[in-house]
């Protein structure tokens, strides 16, 4: 009875974590007058959990003048699967996307894209590709 509890236990606290990042809120509308602004990686991380779910795909994105995440390098893609690809603009503001990223498949800060647009980013750090694609 204690393991099932103890797994139950478990469970809950995972989905009480996903459910948690789902209403973590990122500044702006997504509008491309007020777009969504990422200020640091859990601002990142926010936005690939909520691609990767098919949430606010096809907004607005834009990395606030002071971005900088040199020091914490992104490891999570946007956009995990052909269900659920990225759909919307992203400005970099001129500001370099530090990724360090090793997985299998398709592998990229946006694993999956579909008619969306990118201006004024630069993409720099590792990324190691463990299976047959990267775009």
């Amino acid at each position: 009875m204690k393991r099932v509890t103890k797994k139950l236990f478990c469970i809950i606290f995972l989905l009480s974590i996903s459910i948690l990042s789902l209403f973590a809120e990122i500044s702006g509308s997504g509008s491309l007058t007020d777009p969504f602004i990422l200020s640091d990686k859990n601002d990142w991380d926010t936005f690939a959990d909520n691609i990767n779910m098919g949430i606010n795909a096809d907004k607005y994105y834009k990395l606030s003048d002071s971005f900088n995440n040199s020091a914490e390098p992104i490891t999570k893609m946007a956009g995990n699967n052909n269900s659920y690809p990225f759909q919307g603009s992203f400005d970099g503001n001129g500001k370099s996307l530090v990724v360090n990223i090793s997985e299998t498949g398709s592998v990229a800060p946006f694993s999956w894209v579909k008619d969306a647009s990118f201006v004024n980013l630069c993409i720099e750090g590792n990324i190691e590709i463990q299976g047959d694609s990267m775009g």
